[in-house]
């Protein structure tokens, strides 16, 4: 059936129709003014992104932008996106209107934004606005990695400012970890350009610079810029060259090209260097070896003027724009018209380098100056010269000769490790050098010298390492380590190797932990604990070991507390204590203790105070005050008590004043004196006084000056200077003096190994 529609019904339909097309009106993303009152706005859009030598790793060219505006009666839009640099928004009401946009990179990376600007648009018109995208306000950060070949600096210094524009530098500080160095802002730099000033310097050459940088670079809100520069060596004169290794180069900056220039320029001369850019720079800065050129604001600069032959320069140019940056350089040499030679000291303690002030030319003979004022390191040894600081250039000692060739030359002193520690046993020398490494010769037949076998050696063999002090006995040697480890090797015979058997051990093995000091007699030991405590071991048929019995032991016994220093003689022992009085025990026959006596101890007597040191022989004592003076005591049947006699004392008598330190051999003495003379006295038939006879002296006669330290064996003697040389006389029959021979030396022979 058909139907008429209602009137009514169809009015309200029609009204429902129209209030549902205003609702859909109002709701669009943007707002629809009445007929009359609209307007259209044209935006045009840029970004200044300053591009710079060092910029973040991240991409600075803006591709897109965010378009955001709000209006009169909360009207507002955006426009996301916009790829082109001019977009128009129409239908917009007429009235005040704030606009900003975002800039964007092509990972969608918001980099930049512009500042709102306010535009008022009429009704009917086009109004139009410009939006440039700065660089976001806030922090960024910088980080630098250097490093250089380790054998081309000695001690790296480094020097740094970071610059902001139109600012003062501001020192940074890169921490240095063997041969790199790095330095990181962290997100403290505000965003803007700077100039970054860049000093490699070697501390151990008195500064020398030997590498420069000048950086144009970038900062942005939230990111890192980055470098990381190794350099290469490129000769042997510390002219280092660079390879540059940037985290990105997104966007170019400046291509600065450097012409006019050339690597060598001949010393007294100039050459002017020019510089382009593209784009064109506005304005320019050069840089020398890292310093600002004052006054240098063109694109071309003249130098050389002043500069010394032989020495490295970088010229850096620096060029910019409003927007852009940009830096090149070039490092050149100057060639001397005749070249130098210089001595350096290379880490020694002591003395003065020679100075050679002859300028010499190209082709020209050089000859090697001698270590004329005396240059010392201690626990080295003084061995000529080299060309690299390190001793892997080439060797030169005094009187040497070389061509000059076109650069100046630097030779350094070339220091060997020394001797540091001696110890002289009845026929065997055992010898520290200064990196701890322990080396022994002489005899060797009940296994002492401790390398594994039982052959004599007449040069040193190595025997280990980390070790602290020695002490050499009749056939036995103690060991003490670094870590308080005491070692032993050679004869047991009455157990002072810590065994109940008599046996041979050609390798050290362990006796007792936690030992501080030691002395070896003919067969006893003295053990001075950390503690402070004294202990004694081995053969005790005289008191020796002064524990009140005439028993050997295998294991150490305590003797007493609070001791400072030890001496063993051949079968009696000295104790000094920490409150400087001095003790005795064991063989006194020939009155060697001290006491006025001549009977043996079996525990500790006192002998005297105010002692500073002491030394046993055979069968005498050589006693050292405080005050300087010496004493001696005991059997002088050769005059080695120095007293001009070759009588016994049971009684110390005083010899001299002045004395440094002493050492007691089996039957001779050696006395070394505040300022380092040598003295000795004694048996002198093998010639260990080293007096150039082999006559017996009762009274002290000089050996040699510029001694630090004696040991005094059965008949040989051992001498350390205080250049770290070692020197040994006397008997040699076994190898003990470790000169390579047999052959007994009257005068002291230099050992060198």
């Amino acid at each position: 059936m058909n139907h008429k529609s209602h009137p009514c019904k169809a009015s309200k339909v029609a009204v429902f129709s129209i209030l549902a097309i205003l609702v859909l009106l109002i709701t669009i993303g943007c707002t629809l003014s009445p007929a009359g009152n609209t307007a259209s706005l044209r935006i045009n859009l840029s970004s200044d992104m300053q591009a710079r030598t060092l910029q973040p790793g991240i991409s600075l060219d803006v591709v897109t932008y965010d378009v955001y505006g709000s209006g009169p009666s909360g009207s507002s839009f955006e426009a996301l996106g916009v790829g082109s640099e001019s977009y128009t928004k129409e239908r917009l009401l007429s009235g005040e209107w704030s606009i900003y946009a975002i800039g964007k990179n092509a990972a969608g990376t918001a980099i930049a934004r512009s500042v709102t600007t306010t535009v008022t648009l009429i009704a009917g018109e086009t109004g139009t606005v410009r939006l440039t995208c700065l660089p976001y306000e806030g922090n960024g950060s910088l980080h630098i990695d250097l490093s250089w070949p380790a054998e081309s600096v000695i001690t790296p210094l480094i020097e740094a400012s970071l610059t902001p524009e139109g600012g003062t530098a501001n020192p940074i500080v890169f921490t240095i970890t063997g041969n790199t160095a790095s330095y990181d802002s962290g997100n403290t730099l505000p965003n803007g350009n700077y100039t970054l000033n860049l000093k490699l310097k070697d501390a151990g050459m008195a500064n020398y610079l030997l590498w420069s940088k000048v950086e144009y670079v970038l900062i942005c809100k939230d990111q890192q810029t980055a470098a990381n520069w190794i350099l290469t060596t490129e000769d042997t004169a510390h002219y280092a060259g660079t390879t540059l290794f940037l985290t990105s180069d997104t966007k170019k900056p400046i291509t600065i090209a450097l012409a006019g220039y050339s690597t060598e320029l001949q010393e007294g001369s100039t050459m002017t260097v020019s510089a382009v850019g593209t784009p064109a720079p506005t304005s320019w800065q050069w840089y020398l070896d890292g310093d600002l050129l004052p006054g240098a604001t063109a694109s071309s600069i003249t130098v050389g003027e002043g500069l010394v032959g032989g020495s490295v320069h970088t010229l850096t140019a620096i060029g910019k724009t409003a927007e852009l940056g940009g830096s090149a350089d070039v490092r050149f040499r100057v060639k001397a018209s005749k070249y130098t030679v210089t001595y350096d000291a290379n880490g020694a303690t002591s003395g003065t380098v020679p100075v050679d002030h002859t300028r010499y030319a190209y082709g020209s003979t050089v000859t090697v100056m001698d270590n004329t004022w005396n240059l010392e390191k201690e626990g080295y040894i003084f061995s000529g010269w080299n060309t690299k600081a390190d001793g892997t250039g080439t060797d030169y000692t005094a009187g040497e000769t070389f061509v000059m060739g076109t650069s100046n030359i630097i030779l350094y002193a070339n220091w060997k490790v020394g001797v540091s520690n001696i110890a002289a046993g009845l026929m065997h020398s055992l010898l520290i050098k200064s990196d701890g490494t322990l080396w022994a010769c002489g005899y060797n037949f009940r296994g002492q010298l401790g390398d594994g076998t039982t052959t004599n050696r007449s040069t040193p063999v190595f025997i280990m390492s980390g070790v602290k002090a020695v002490a050499a006995g009749a056939d036995h040697s103690l060991i003490l380590k670094t870590d308080g480890t005491l070692l032993g090797s050679g004869w047991n015979s009455y157990g002072q190797l810590g065994y109940s058997i008599m046996f041979t051990f050609s390798t050290p093995i362990n006796i007792i932990s936690e030992v501080q000091t030691v002395a070896a007699g003919n067969s006893h030991n003295l053990l001075l604990k950390t503690d402070g405590t004294l202990w004694g071991m081995g053969n005790n048929y005289s008191g020796q070991l002064g524990d009140g019995t005439l028993n050997p032991s295998t294991r150490p016994v305590y003797i007493m507390s609070g001791v400072r220093a030890v001496a063993a003689g051949e079968s009696h022992s000295l104790i000094l204590k920490t409150d400087g009085t001095l003790w005795g025990m064991g063989h006194n026959y020939y009155g060697q203790l001290g006491d006025g006596t001549t009977t043996n101890r079996v525990t500790p007597v006192f002998i005297m105070s105010e002692v500073q040191a002491v030394a046993a022989g055979a069968l005498h004592s050589l006693i050292l005050k405080t005050d300087g003076s010496l004493w001696a005591t005991g059997s002088n049947s050769f005059g080695q008590l120095g007293d001009g006699t070759t009588t016994d004392r049971s009684t110390p008598v005083f010899i001299m004043s002045g004395v440094r330190a002493v050492a007691a051999g089996a039957d001779h003495s050696l006395i070394l004196k505040t300022d380092g003379t040598l003295l000795g006295s004694g048996f002198n038939k093998r010639g260990q006084l080293g007096d150039g006879t082999t006559t017996d002296r009762t009274t002290p006669i000089f050996i040699m000056g510029g001694v630090r330290a004696v040991a005094a064996g059965g008949s040989h003697s051992l001498l350390l200077k205080t250049d770290g040389t070692l020197w040994a006389s006397g008997w040699n029959y076994y190898g003990q003096l470790g000169d390579g021979t047999t052959t007994d030396r009257s005068t002291p022979v230099q050992i060198d190994f």
